[in-house]
């Protein structure tokens, strides 16, 4: 497992990290996730499974990333 928060979520979204075959666990919390899927923190806490679902939708080809929202 390889474990990703803060600055690394970004980096992340942006595939700039060369992670292959990985199990990746991504942990932000709402205001990070918010500014990974263009939402907002109060939409985040309003909602917290679409939100999930939203994350879900980034992916890294050939690694598996669990989301857990802080």
């Amino acid at each position: 497992f390889i474990v990703i928060d803060a600055d690394g979520l970004w980096l992340l979204k942006n595939r700039k990290l060369a992670l292959f075959n990985k199990t990746i666990v991504a942990t932000p919390h709402p205001k990070e996730a918010a500014s990974l899927i263009q939402a907002s923190a109060k939409d985040i806490e309003a909602d917290r499974f679409s939100a999930l679902n939203e994350l879900a939708k980034i992916t890294v080809e050939g690694s598996k990333i669990i989301w857990v929202l802080k």
